[in-house]
């Protein structure tokens, strides 16, 4: 596997490219959740269309402009978060005091990242703005994003921004907002929609609902029979449903629900059942659990336990990412959501990707010790039949 070091300008503040409110932001019941304070990472690769144009310099500038526009509609973004009651709550403090931009160069060519181009990619930390203390949000820039040109001249586009107030699929929305205005969009496809005061508590606003993408995710046992029935929690995160969010709401919406099995059952039945177990979850969350959710959650109370070193993650965001992603002088090669973070090493995110053959496909990565990832490579070549080195 290839390795290099990106060569770094020093990081830049990108500020909205007009004047913005100033004013404050509330984020929801779900934002303030304490596990989403952190930031995670997107990254897109693109190839130009006709090699050196435009140059890096200009392509830099392109994209430089770019993201100051749309922090003109995204201006929250541009703020700064701050605690409140106590620290046990967040708002957005929207000074526009910008964003960070860094420009890099990296000594290699697309190609030698991987054909096809899926994770895990090498050298990735190379490709990511570093923004420190990944779990301190307050007070610090609310995006990062890296742009790296490759020796080919092909590039990549690594956002990196705080949780609290976007979820995967709010920073593809960013992406794809910046994109539009690099392709010369007036405005972009999708005008981005704050509307947190949805997803608040009835004790502090009227209860409404909405819609949003589903996840998953679940909390390893031990194996032990012997040992008391344990809780294996295999938690989809899924929204409301009616009314829907309105098209551009980019926090988080996410609710979530248990299943619940020892870890001898799981481990003694067909995977089918542990399936069933979360689809009959999913079924339980109504309108009127949501509002009951939110209430525990306006009270400070830990409805479901999401602690990162209990916890492996599963989710679906096949639909994060797409061949749309196009700069117009450069199209999308490949990428995938929350690359290189901490989720990364704790989650399998299930991806859309091609093959070698150009073929749509999902990926589904794992991470596992060494000697456990050959073990399972493979079994799960003499199931499909697909060679072990390719599955590693």
């Amino acid at each position: 596997m290839v390795t290099f070091t990106a060569c770094r300008s020093k990081p830049e503040l990108v500020v909205p490219a007009r004047a913005t409110p100033r004013e404050i932001k509330l984020l929801s019941d779900i934002d303030n959740q304490p596990y989403l304070r952190l930031y995670a990472t997107i990254i897109e690769f693109l190839r130009r269309r006709v090699p050196g144009s435009p140059d890096q310099r200009a392509a830099g500038s392109i994209i430089k402009a770019a993201l100051a526009e749309a922090l003109v509609s995204y201006y929250p973004v541009a703020g700064r978060l701050r605690e409140v009651a106590g620290g046990n709550q967040l708002v957005v403090d929207c000074t526009a005091e910008g964003v960070v931009l860094v420009e890099a160069y990296a000594d290699v060519r697309l190609e030698e990242l991987g054909k096809p181009l899926v994770p895990p990619y090498p050298c990735v930390d190379e490709l990511i703005c570093e923004v420190g203390d990944l779990g301190a949000v307050v007070w610090k820039p609310l995006l990062y994003l890296q742009m790296t040109e490759f020796k080919c001249g092909g590039l990549s586009l690594a956002l990196t921004m705080c949780h609290s107030i976007v979820d995967a699929f709010g920073k593809v929305e960013l992406l794809k907002c910046i994109i539009d205005i690099v392709r010369g969009q007036a405005l972009p496809s999708v005008l981005p929609s704050w509307e947190r005061h949805l997803l608040v508590s009835s004790s502090k606003a009227a209860p409404e609902s909405g819609d949003h993408n589903p996840a998953a995710f679940a909390e390893p046992t031990v194996d032990n029979d012997s040992e008391p029935p344990t809780q294996t929690s295999m938690i989809p995160l899924e929204g409301m449903r009616d009314p829907p969010l309105p098209p551009g709401f980019y926090g988080n919406a996410l609710i979530s629900t248990i299943a619940e099995a020892t870890a001898g059952e799981l481990g003694g039945r067909p995977l089918a059942d542990a399936v069933d177990l979360v689809h009959e979850a999913k079924f339980r969350v109504t309108d009127e659990y949501v509002r009951s959710v939110l209430d525990l959650l306006a009270r400070g109370e830990r409805y479901v336990d999401v602690g990162l070193n209990t916890t492996f993650f599963v989710s679906d965001i096949t639909r994060c990412g797409d061949d749309s992603m196009d700069l117009g002088w450069a199209e999308r090669v490949g990428g995938s959501s929350m690359a290189g973070d901490i989720y990364t090493r704790l989650s399998s995110l299930y991806m859309s990707c091609k093959n070698s053959k150009g073929e749509e496909c999902v990926l589904v990565p794992m991470v596992l010790p060494e000697p456990v990832m050959e073990r399972f490579a493979s079994l799960i070549a003499a199931v499909t039949k697909v060679p072990r080195r390719s599955l590693l």
